[in-house]
């Protein structure tokens, strides 16, 4: 069906003539069939060259409408081949109308992508139909997508369609019957058309046709229900059989010969450019269409456009389409004609058409255009297109990998969803307290706005443990969606700051809400990788676990400094006030939520069946423990500590060590901030440069404890001591900014450490089939830091606002003496 890809190609260079006033007819239509033909080939992919059976009488005759679940995953599919390309055009909006200046692609990219993150941003908050393709009437802007409109309302109603076409089909005869009811629908929707321009009802020039419609005025050129019949007359072309009537091809070479000559011989009259407008000639189109690979043989047009060459030039004509417009109106060759106040549409009513590509030098612009379009249509396919399919499949498990699963990829997966979880989390913690000054609110309204991230992500928590029980492909969809969504909700985010008033406040705290709930839902896949992970590595997953937390935490807090530099080495002016610094940091999280979702996507295996998975009995039911649980009563020794005592109080452990981190991480930017005046970049650098040092201390702890066998007692009683020293540093009588942040240091790696022992001796004592298997466990240790998480901020910031720092050094070492304690305990007992 490669003649299907070169007539694409002819298809989009007939729009490109008719736009740069080459010629004067509407390709658009042509379009629109081939859209039918190509979802029926879609649907029932061809299995040898000629007409196609019926799919009445086929073996596959199972229609969409019957199976709901495969009519949305067919239905997915196929707008995932739109949206990506056509939300790369709009999101180049404010770079087409010559805001950006053409040395920025090279020398400042940064400022290129944040202004495409921010247009496609507003567009989401301001205008979501237009950005779904739903709007239904083309734009002042970029009217070209009115037919990707019609295209993907074909798509989103396609499994009805499909069933009312083919439903009351069994011969050829009703074929025909069909075809003909098609085209007779559009008969009358043009003579209807006929009629209002006769009588004057539409306005010379207007190139939409507006007009009433059922008591709605309507652009009767672009409105979806009059397009329709095209598209479903192009459904029906695949399936025509006339393998005695060889002629019906040579027919469809002289039509095609014919419309050719008709463009440069129409008489220009408005009758004939409404009746083409309106694609009258689409059964025209139709039999061309039927003649290039359908018919009993391949017409001489089929032949030339199964032509490798343009074949691939033909793979890249849906992005040759989409940057059509926006590229032909920044270089001047949109209608040239049009300039000085008048009509799109002047050349067809002046005879103006094809009298300005006089000059050579015209001709070269033409020909650089079009070669620019080709270009940009190629890259699109490949970094747009196919990848945005691969990942439509690989979210529905239709991609088959020929790869071996690698656990090792999921590990990472997992540590990188942690780490960017924690950065989402981290990133108002140097600047919250500027920010709700905005709003005239003080420091707990600054750990509410950091707290509410972690509060949804409980409730994600919740959510995501009681749909464990749902099946395994429902769930690896759930994984690879809700980073997607959160990233969405991110990017929104700096539209919702700016609402007037407190408005935005409470705005910002739901959105923080539901980035933290969307998160926390995709719990199941920190579950997924503890069950394949074997039991020796739980505790080093964990510690690494713990590390991306960290460094999520180093990276967040840093997060605006870094995006201040960037901006500095770009020439650019960087974000001043605490609001557009959030607003940075909120689009530079949108992007690494998505990068999770592909991340997950790509890691995580179509199916559990056939993997090792590495959740036991049960420490105690094991044969070893229970031999020497039998030794031990025969000598008088009973065990009184189950591994459910071991297992909370683990979980206990966890909780105390991350409400102590996360003390440590909002108490320190605040007392930098307020009682030594630090701004806010030289606080950022401060604290991340800190939490570094720290996040690589924990890791060098975790490599010492790995290659020196240092028992976890040793490990914990130093930890906890150097805890307790670098407490002192928040003590008012030991004064100084770098002694604070020197303190921070210390506690920090030692709490991080802590908390991942604690946590892996936790999972050792997973029991299968009780409320300690591995995947409850995982649901558990989640929900602890993200409790913690979201009462440490306000409490911590209350405190040191109401009660000042003597109070809250008190209060945290009274937290690592209790973590010590119990975690001696856990290790004492496991």
């Amino acid at each position: 069906m490669a003649a299907l890809t070169g007539f694409s190609l002819l298809a989009v260079v007939g729009c490109f003539a008719q736009h740069t006033e080459l010629q004067p007819l509407s390709w658009d239509g042509c379009l629109l069939v081939l859209c039918g033909c190509l979802l029926s080939l879609a649907r029932r992919p061809a299995k040898e060259q000629g007409a196609q059976p019926l799919p009445n009488l086929s073996e596959e005759s199972g229609f969409l409408v019957y199976s709901p679940a495969v009519a949305l995953q067919w239905m997915l599919l196929r707008v995932t081949r739109v949206y990506p390309v056509y939300w790369v055009a709009v999101s180049l909006e404010d770079v087409w109308d010559n805001q950006v200046l053409g040395a920025d692609w090279i020398l400042n990219p940064f400022h290129l992508v944040s202004m495409c993150l921010s247009t496609f941003a507003r567009i989401a908050v301001q205008e979501p139909r237009r950005l779904f393709l739903l709007s239904g009437v083309p734009g002042n802007t970029l009217p070209t997508f009115w037919l990707l409109h019609v295209v993907v309302l074909v798509y989103l109603v396609s499994p009805v369609l499909e069933f009312c076409l083919f439903r009351p089909i069994r011969t050829q005869r009703g074929l025909l019957a069909m075809a003909g009811l098609c085209f007779t629908l559009k008969l009358i929707i043009v003579v209807c058309a006929a009629t209002i321009l006769q009588g004057g009802g539409f306005q010379k020039g207007d190139p939409w046709y507006w007009h009433s419609f059922l008591g709605t005025t309507v652009p009767w050129y672009s409105f979806a229900l009059f397009r329709l019949p095209e598209v479903a007359l192009g459904m029906l072309v695949p399936y025509f059989a006339a393998a005695d009537f060889p002629g019906l091809v040579t027919a469809a070479d002289v039509l095609a010969a014919a419309v050719v000559a008709f463009m440069f011989l129409v008489p220009q009259t408005p009758l004939t450019y409404l009746c083409t407008d309106m694609n009258l000639q689409c059964p025209v189109t139709a039999w061309i269409l039927w003649g290039l690979c359908f018919g009993p043989r391949k017409s001489i047009l089929g032949q030339f456009l199964s032509s490798p060459f343009l074949v691939q030039l033909g793979n890249a004509s849906y992005g040759f389409y989409v940057f059509q417009q926006p590229v032909l109106r920044t270089v001047g060759l949109f209608y040239p004609s049009s300039k000085g106040g008048k009509s799109l549409l002047a050349c067809r009513y002046d005879n103006g058409c094809l009298l300005w590509h006089q000059s050579f030098g015209d001709f070269l612009d033409v020909v650089l255009t079009m070669a620019t379009l080709l270009l940009l249509g190629w890259l699109s396919r490949k970094v747009v297109e196919e990848p945005g399919k691969w990942c439509a499949r690989k979210l529905l498990g239709l991609e088959v990998s020929m790869e071996p699963f690698q656990r090792r990829w999921l590990q990472a997966a997992d540590v990188f969803r942690s780490l960017v979880q924690m950065i989402v989390y981290a990133w108002p913690i140097t600047l919250s307290l500027d920010l709700v000054a905005t709003w005239n609110m003080g420091a707990a309204a600054s750990g509410f706005f950091l707290s509410w991230d972690q509060i949804g992500n409980v409730v994600g928590l919740l959510v995501g443990h009681f749909l464990g029980a749902a099946s395994y492909s429902f769930r690896r969809r759930l994984i690879i969606v809700c980073p997607l969504f959160a990233g969405g909700f991110s990017l929104i985010m700096p539209h919702i700051l700016h609402l007037p008033g407190i408005r935005g406040y409470y705005m910002g705290l739901i959105l923080r809400f539901l980035i933290g709930l969307l998160q926390g839902s995709c719990i199941t896949n920190s579950a997924i990788t503890r069950l394949l992970t074997p039991r020796e590595e739980q505790v080093g997953l964990s510690m690494f676990v713990n590390f991306s937390w960290t460094g999520g935490v180093v990276m967040g807090v840093g997060l605006p400094w870094a995006i201040s530099t960037v901006c500095k080495m770009s020439e650019l002016t960087p974000p001043v006030s605490a609001m557009d610094r959030s607003c940075a940091c909120a689009l530079a999280c949108g992007g690494l939520l998505m990068l999770v979702s592909w991340m997950n996507a790509v890691s995580l295996p179509l199916s559990m069946e056939g993997l090792p998975t590495y959740e036991e009995a049960g420490h105690e039911d094991s044969p070893d423990a229970s031999a020497s649980s039998a030794e031990m009563k025969a000598e008088g020794k009973v065990d009184k500590v189950p591994g459910s005592w071991i297992t909370l109080t683990g979980l206990f452990c966890q909780f105390l060590g991350s409400v102590g981190y996360t003390g440590v991480e909002v108490s320190s930017s605040l007392l930098l901030e307020v009682q030594f005046s630090w701004d806010i970049d030289a606080v950022s650098l401060g604290v991340s440069v800190v939490y570094l040092i720290a996040a690589f201390g924990s890791l060098l702890m975790f490599q010492l404890r790995e290659n020196l066998n240092i028992s976890d007692n040793l490990l914990v009683v130093v930890m906890s001591v150097a805890g307790l020293i670098g407490s002192l540093s928040f003590y008012d009588f030991i004064n100084g900014p770098y002694v604070l942040l020197v303190g921070s240091g210390i506690i920090y790696p030692c709490l991080i450490c802590c908390v991942g022992i604690a946590e892996g001796n936790t999972f050792l004592h997973a029991k299968d089939g009780t409320w300690r298997s591995m995947e409850n466990l995982v649901t558990l240790s989640y929900l602890t830091d993200a409790w913690s998480k979201s009462i440490s901020p306000p409490v911590t910031r209350g405190m040191l606002e109401g009660f000042g720092p003597n109070v809250f050094a008190t209060y945290q070492l009274l937290i690592l003496s209790f973590q010590w304690y119990a975690l001696e305990k856990v290790l004492q007992t496991a």
